[in-house]
C-alpha cells in the first residue's frame, strides 16, 4: 500500500500563508496556483500508471487529507519509483490478513 502526498492542503489555510510574505495581496493567489498546476500533473502521472492495471485489481481509499493506493506490486513500485507516492509503513488499522488479501 502506497499513499499520495499532494502539496495542497487546505485551501484558506494555503493562502493565508501565502498572505504572509508578498508586497501586494494578489501576489499570494500565484503560488496555490502553480501549487495546483503541479497537483494536476501528479494526478494525472498517477492515473496514466494505473490505468495499465485491471481496475480490480486496484484499491483507492481516499479522505480528507490522505490518498492511499494499493494494487499489484508493480504499480505501487512504480508509483513510488517515480516519486508519485510513498511506502505507507504502517497498514493503516488494517489486519494482517486484510493486507495480504489486498495484495493479491
Amino acid at each position: 500500500m502506497v499513499e499520495i502526498h499532494l502539496g495542497y492542503f487546505k485551501q484558506g489555510d494555503d493562502l493565508n500563508h501565502c498572505l504572509q510574505d508578498v508586497a501586494h495581496k494578489s501576489e499570494a493567489f500565484y503560488k496555490p496556483a502553480s501549487l495546483l498546476k503541479d497537483c494536476v500533473a501528479h494526478l494525472h502521472d498517477v492515473g496514466v500508471i494505473m490505468r495499465r492495471y485491471k481496475e480490480d485489481s486496484i484499491t483507492v481509499e481516499a479522505d480528507t487529507h490522505c490518498i492511499t493506493v494499493d494494487g499489484p506490486e508493480n504499480m505501487l513500485k512504480e508509483l513510488v519509483d517515480k516519486k508519485l507516492a510513498v511506502e505507507m509503513e504502517c497498514g493503516c488499522g488494517k489486519s494482517d490478513e486484510e493486507q495480504r488479501r489486498l495484495r493479491s
